[in-house]
């Protein structure tokens, strides 16, 4: 059975398949950071707006970690189970290349729209609220992923006596998800309750690196 598991997830048997998806991954960035190249002046000033209020209260601001927690993980749970029934099907792999890339949007937007409204500053608080969990998450998303899409292919190509291996295969898919299900649950706790710690970290250190400046430069 462990042989079933790993033909779905090992670089050796799926280096296109992981290929294809890093690909669409830093491909949707690349969309994401150009989106948020061309944002007008006074839309980087909004977001400078927000994100000088944002500095200025986090440290008084207290999160409901737990109630976040709730939300994270449901919402992890439901991507990675999307992402399972489309590898049910052939027809599937083109959605979940397009959820990978999405994902990317998101991360290549939100970094270069935080570095171009505020320069290091921004990037900083980049850093330390999105990379923290996205450091466990974006892997297994992408094995999650893979295995998805070669499960599709497998099932594509099955035909005839290989039919009576549909069910083991089946079984190992859904195991190998469930594992990658619980890594995306784990970062999802880091994203409830260390991100937004270090993030207030950041903040205070960014509001007083930046009211220094401002008054040497007075």
């Amino acid at each position: 059975m462990w042989g079933v598991w790993k033909s779905f997830w090992t670089w050796k048997q799926n280096w296109l398949c992981y290929l294809v998806v890093l690909i669409f991954f830093l491909l949707g960035a690349g969309l994401g950071m150009f989106a948020a190249n061309n944002l007008s002046p006074e839309q980087l000033a909004e977001i400078h707006g927000y994100l000088d209020a944002f500095l200025i209260q986090m440290e008084r601001f207290q999160i409901d970690s737990t109630k976040a927690a709730r939300s994270i993980l449901h919402e992890n749970i439901i991507v990675i189970s999307v992402i399972y029934f489309l590898g049910l099907t052939f027809v599937g792999i083109p959605f979940i290349l397009a959820l990978i890339l999405v994902r990317g949007f998101i991360l290549g937007f939100a970094v270069s729209c935080l570095s171009k409204a505020m320069s290091w500053p921004g990037f900083i608080l980049a850093v330390v609220s999105l990379f923290p969990h996205n450091f466990i998450y974006l892997p297994a998303l992408v094995v999650g992923g893979v295995t998805a899409i070669s499960f599709a292919l497998f099932t594509f190509k099955l035909h005839g006596e290989y039919r009576a291996r549909l069910w083991s295969c089946v079984l190992g898919y859904t195991a190998v998800m469930l594992m990658v299900m619980a890594v995306t649950l784990g970062a999802g706790l880091i994203e409830a309750y260390f991100s937004p710690w270090l993030t207030r970290l950041a903040a205070g250190f960014i509001q007083t690196s930046f009211f220094s400046e401002l008054i040497r430069s007075n």
